[in-house]
């Protein structure tokens, strides 16, 4: 989880910020583009949510619906 800065945001349940993935088994969206959609190789994935500090999440916005605005 990153503020949009992309900074790491603690797990506190409060605070939120975009939900970054990777794994073994993640592929980067469109391949085929010129530019490479990886942010130090995680995905960003659009949804933003708090996450508390036992892992759970709660999605609350999308990246597209807010202008710089995360928590």
């Amino acid at each position: 989880m990153a503020d949009e800065n992309g900074a790491t945001l603690p797990r506190d349940g409060t605070r939120q910020g975009e939900l970054m993935v990777r794994g073994q088994w993640i592929m980067e969206p469109h391949s085929k583009a010129e530019k490479t959609a990886l942010v130090d190789c995680w995905i960003p994935t659009g949804s933003i949510a708090p996450i508390d500090a036992q892992g759970a999440m709660k999605i609350r916005d999308h990246t597209k619906d807010v202008s710089g605005v995360f928590s």
